[in-house]
């Protein structure tokens, strides 16, 4: 049964992008988690999947329980290498953070090819990012919440976005990013 999974896992991911890979590996990995548990498409891979790939990272982030997570992950054909999970012939890593999602985070499920992904919303993405800089000084996380509120903007909820950002102490990193764009237009006009 392991070597099925792990080949199937093969079968089904490795034509496809690098970004697809990524995403699809968390759709398929809740495919063969208890109904009960979820693991759910978090950080970059998050940020990955709402920038269309303008944005790559180097691992899948995932929120979860380790516990339920990591065996299936081993029936996949991963190898543990500390707090991370490689499955080298198909260039995947992924993190499972073990954490659970912050109280103003939301999951939705988007469809990939017939696969039910689990992931954060955008405006809880682009407030991860904001907290990434402003807290633990990522040097790519203004960027990042860049890309996706640029790609977002006509879309986004911006109510529930300032309600996150207010709530997670980023409302006056939600300022300076939305005064990013208006300045922005203002000098193209």
């Amino acid at each position: 049964m392991t070597a099925d999974l792990a080949r199937g896992l093969a079968d089904r991911l490795g034509d496809r992008s690098p970004t697809e890979r990524r995403t699809l590996l968390v759709g398929l990995l809740n495919e063969h988690l208890d109904p009960s548990v979820r693991a759910v498409l978090v950080g970059g891979g998050a940020v990955e999947f709402y920038s269309a790939g303008t944005y790559t990272t180097g691992d899948v982030d995932v929120a979860g329980p380790r516990e339920a997570i990591t065996p299936v992950l081993e029936r996949m054909g991963f190898a543990n290498h500390g707090r991370l999970w490689v499955r080298e012939d198909l260039g995947l890593v992924m993190e499972v953070s073990g954490l659970s999602l912050r109280a103003t985070e939301e999951v939705i499920v988007a469809e990939v090819d017939g696969v039910a992904v689990p992931l954060i919303r955008v405006e809880d993405s682009i407030v991860d990012r904001l907290l990434a800089t402003a807290y633990w000084k990522s040097e790519t996380g203004w960027e990042q919440a860049v890309i996706l509120y640029g790609a977002h903007r006509d879309r986004l909820d911006e109510e529930a976005l300032a309600r996150k950002a207010e709530a997670n102490d980023a409302g006056g990193a939600l300022q300076q990013l939305r005064a990013t764009f208006t300045e922005a237009g203002a000098h193209g006009s």
